[in-house]
């Protein structure tokens, strides 16, 4: 990750910064108000409303318990009753946000991502096209010990950076109990 682009600081400028919803490693429940809260400043301060939320198993995990007490069986009173157990989806709506909750491993323990994910994108500084390898084109037989395969090796490349044009636009709540990693 890039701490400075440009040589611009984060720490100086803002405008570089997401919205950082720490504790100062106090761990907590992750609550309905501190994801209605991250929702509504990214949109004060970037104009951007959240559409993609992401955490992981854990996070979700907790994120079910404060809303399971609010669970309705809409369809009781039509035949019999379904007893499944679990979600289809875990619902984030706020005013201008109506996002799943969607777990991903890769995510760190202890924090959820709220993000607007039109602010993400690739650059491509390098369009995909033949590696050329010493001795002059892309494409070689494929060399064996007795000769060559009836075939051609080549390789291709590109060069591609992710980007994200608006970082305030995005919020993360940290310092969050997670069963992942052992918290209750």
């Amino acid at each position: 990750m890039i701490t400075s682009p440009f040589g611009q600081s984060r720490s100086t400028y803002a405008g570089l910064k997401s919205q950082v919803f720490s504790n100062g490693g106090v761990l907590r429940n992750l609550s309905e108000n501190l994801i209605l809260d991250a929702c509504l400043q990214t949109r004060q301060i970037a104009g951007k409303l959240v559409n993609r939320a992401l955490s992981n198993w854990g996070q979700a995990r907790k994120f079910a318990e404060f809303v399971s007490p609010d669970r309705r069986y809409t369809g009781a009173l039509k035949g019999k009753q379904n007893y499944s157990v679990g979600f289809d989806a875990l619902k984030i709506v706020a005013p201008g946000v109506d996002c799943d909750l969607e777990v991903d491993y890769n995510i760190i323990p202890r924090a959820l991502y709220l993000l607007a994910w039109e602010t993400f994108g690739l650059f491509e500084s390098g369009a995909p096209d033949w590696i050329d390898i010493d001795d002059g084109g892309p494409l070689h037989l494929i060399p064996t010990s007795g000769g060559h395969k009836a075939g051609v090796l080549g390789y291709a490349g590109s060069s591609e950076n992710q980007i994200n044009t608006m970082p305030r636009g995005n919020a993360v709540i940290l310092d969050c109990k997670d069963p992942i990693v052992g918290d209750i």
